[in-house]
């Protein structure tokens, strides 16, 4: 039966429901790209949130408006891009507390790890910061090896057409990213954004409907300053069984070195974008076990030292080195900091990284 064979009211019954369709689709897809970033991107969604939230909470606590008190002068905002290895290592509250004590005044540091986040990620949560008026006082970014060498194979399984706004494109064309075929289905996915951001509403939603590994809720886990601690131990018996997974899922991307990969490229970007905006940076390469850092051939990782030595001459951006920091029995699994970890990490981290940094600065 065609519509042309039923009655008029069927008929119009149908138009309206088309036209409704429609009208919702429209009206989701522009709150996406407007006031609902968590919609398209979850992980990137509830870190933002939680960052401006946490501002204005330090903007408004108690003593904010005294005057002549130190507790007076605006906080400055230290953030720390990175993936799920910054989001278990850096305990942001405590960073918090200390560097208040030190400095005598306010401060808000936020953890900005998200799941398997490299350069690309990096700079795509940068400038989408910058763009939502989120601007740091001093941006630390992770450094990962793996996500430098080789294809950004990790990355490109998370950089995919339902957590991409139109304005995200550029930065990837930048880059060296293949962006012509994102592009047209970035243009075909976008009316009908309750069947191409589908897993990531119902994550925000109704997170239990959504099979394990379509899950994009992770970054609820996180406290109010975005760290989620990891408490995921192995017993002793297995440690040896999961350490040779951990080598042989990483070793593929250790055995060569291309600074020209669009990885690399992205984390020229980051620093560029730095230089231009007036934004202190710092790199850091995260804590890693001694079983992790045997995967690194000797002249593969004297190229990757000698790529960071010119990233950092070329931008005046110093590069920390804090893989060997940690003991091997604070790790989960040889790269993921257990709590105990994180807090020695995060200790030492403020002491010689953030805290110097930071004294640079004038007081604003």
């Amino acid at each position: 039966m065609t519509i042309r064979k039923l009655g008029p009211h069927a008929r119009q019954a149908i138009l309206c429901g088309l036209a409704c369709f429609v009208l919702l689709e429209l009206g989701l897809a522009v709150a996406i790209d407007g006031w609902l970033p968590q919609f398209r991107d979850p992980f990137y969604g509830i870190k933002a949130s939680g960052l401006r939230r946490h501002i204005e909470e330090k903007k408004c606590g108690p003593n904010a408006g005294e005057a002549g008190d130190v507790a007076a002068k605006p906080p400055w905002t230290v953030v720390m891009l990175g993936n799920s290895r910054t989001g278990h290592g850096l305990v942001a509250r405590q960073l918090e507390i200390d560097l208040e004590r030190e400095l005598g005044r306010r401060v808000v540091v936020f953890n900005f790890g998200l799941p398997a986040a490299g350069p690309m990620v990096e700079l795509l949560s940068l400038r989408r910061l910058l763009a939502e008026g989120l601007r740091p006082d001093l941006l630390l970014v992770e450094v990962w090896a793996p996500f430098l060498t080789g294809p950004p194979v990790a990355e490109t399984a998370f950089v995919t057409i339902d957590r991409l706004g139109n304005s995200d494109l550029p930065a990837l064309e930048q880059c060296h990213w293949p962006v012509a075929g994102l592009r047209k289905s970035w243009q075909r996915t976008w009316w009908v954004p309750s069947w191409s951001h589908r897993f990531a509403i119902l994550s925000m939603i109704v997170p239990t409907f959504v099979p394990g590994h379509l899950r994009q809720d992770w970054c609820r886990l996180a406290d109010e300053t975005g760290w989620v601690p990891n408490d995921v131990t192995v017993p002793p018996a297995q440690h040896g069984d999961l350490i040779a997974r951990v080598q042989a899922e990483w070793q593929q991307l250790l055995e060569h070195f291309d600074p020209e990969t669009p990885s690399c490229q992205a984390l020229r970007q980051i620093l560029e974008t730095c230089r231009r905006e007036r934004i202190p940076a710092a790199l850091v390469l995260l804590p890693e076990g001694s079983e992790f850092r045997s995967l690194y051939r000797p002249e593969i990782w004297n190229e990757i030292q000698a790529f960071l030595h010119d990233l950092s001459a070329e931008h005046a951006v110093p590069v920390f080195d804090t893989r060997s920091w940690v003991v091997d029995e604070d790790f989960s699994d040889a790269y993921h900091l257990l709590v105990r970890g994180a807090m020695s990490f995060t200790e030492r981290l403020g002491r010689e990284v953030v805290l110097p940094l930071l004294r640079e600065q004038d007081p604003k």
